[in-house]
C-alpha cells in the first residue's frame, strides 16, 4: 500500500475507536451511571431532544374530527416516544459499535478468509455484526493474530453490553411505573385535572391527613429527582391517564405547599407549616434541577 492508502487506514482506524469509545460512554452514563445534575450535550440527549421536537411536530399534525378525539389521539402518539426512544438507544448503540470494529479491522489492514470473503467493506461490516451478536456463521473469519483478538474484543463487547443495557430496562420501567402509581391517587383527592384548591377543600378540614399527605409528597419529590436524575429518558415517559402529568404534579405540591405557608388550610386546624416548607424546597430543588 502507499503511504497515502496507509495514512488512510490509520486514520480510520481512530474513527472506529473513537466511535467505540463514545458509545460506550454515552450507553454508561445514560444507562449505568447514577449522576449528578449534568448539563452536558451527549449523542442520547441530542436524540431525545431532537426527536421529541420531531414527534410533537408529528402529533400536531394528526388528522382529527373533533376536539375531544384530538385530545386522546395525540396524548397517545406522544405516549409513544419514550419507550419508543430508549429501545431505539439500545438498537442505535449496538449499530454503531458494529460501525466502529468495522472501522477498526478495516483500518488495519485485518485480512478475511472464507467462501464469502472479497475484502469489501460491508464483508468487514458483516464480519462486524455477526461477531457483536455472537451469531458466528464462520462463512468469513478475520485472519492474523491481530484480527483474532479484534474479534474477541467485539465479541465480548457486545455479549456485555447487550447484557447490561438490557438488564436495566426492567428497572427504568418500574420507576416509570412507580412515579404514575402516586399520580393516580391525585384523580380522587384533588380532582381531573388536579389543583391545589381541589386537594385542600377535600381534606375536610382534616390537617393531620395534610401532614400525612405532604410527608409522601416530599418523599415521592425525592424520588423522582434522584430517577429522574439517573434515568434522563423518564422525563418523557408521559402518564397513562388523561389530564396527568408527572410534571403537573410536582407544580402541585409546590402549590399547595406554598398555600399552607401563607396560612390556607383546613379551617380552624393548626396547619403543617414546617412540613410543608419542607416540601416546598424538596419540590423546588427537584424542579431546578431537572431544568
Amino acid at each position: 500500500m502507499s503511504v497515502t492508502e496507509i495514512a488512510e487506514r490509520d486514520l480510520t482506524a481512530v474513527a472506529g475507536l473513537l466511535l467505540i469509545a463514545v458509545v460506550v460512554s454515552d450507553a454508561f452514563a445514560t444507562i449505568v451511571l447514577p449522576r449528578r445534575v449534568n448539563r452536558r450535550f451527549g449523542p442520547a440527549r441530542l436524540f431525545v431532544l431532537v426527536g421529541w421536537r420531531c414527534w410533537t411536530w408529528l402529533a400536531d399534525r394528526l388528522p382529527v374530527s373533533d376536539g375531544y378525539q384530538e385530545s386522546d389521539r395525540r396524548g397517545e402518539f406522544l405516549g409513544v416516544f419514550g419507550p419508543l426512544a430508549l429501545l431505539a438507544f439500545v438498537a442505535l448503540w449496538a449499530w454503531a459499535l458494529v460501525l466502529g470494529f468495522a472501522l477498526v479491522l478495516w483500518g488495519a489492514a485485518v485480512p478475511m478468509i472464507g467462501a464469502n470473503a472479497d475484502g469489501s467493506f460491508g464483508t468487514i461490516l458483516y464480519l462486524s455484526g455477526i461477531t457483536f451478536f455472537t451469531v458466528g456463521f464462520g462463512d468469513v473469519v478475520p485472519g492474523r493474530p491481530l484480527g483474532h483478538a479484534i474479534a474477541v474484543v467485539e465479541g465480548s463487547t457486545g455479549f456485555a453490553f447487550l447484557a447490561v443495557v438490557i438488564s436495566y430496562l426492567p428497572t427504568i420501567f418500574a420507576t416509570s411505573a412507580r412515579r404514575e402509581s402516586a399520580i393516580i391517587t391525585l384523580d380522587a383527592r384533588a380532582g381531573s385535572p388536579p389543583t391545589a384548591g381541589g386537594f385542600l377543600a377535600r381534606l375536610e378540614g382534616d390537617a393531620s391527613a395534610l401532614d400525612t399527605q405532604l410527608r409522601e409528597w416530599e418523599a415521592w419529590s425525592a424520588e423522582l429527582l434522584e430517577s429522574h436524575l439517573s434515568y434522563p429518558i423518564l422525563t418523557v415517559f408521559r402518564s397513562q391517564h388523561e389530564r396527568q402529568s408527572w410534571l403537573g404534579t410536582l407544580t402541585l405540591i409546590l402549590d399547595v405547599s406554598s398555600l399552607v405557608l401563607v396560612g390556607l388550610g383546613p379551617a380552624g386546624a393548626a396547619l403543617p407549616r414546617r412540613q410543608a416548607r419542607l416540601v416546598f424546597a424538596m419540590a423546588r430543588h427537584a424542579l431546578a434541577d431537572l431544568s
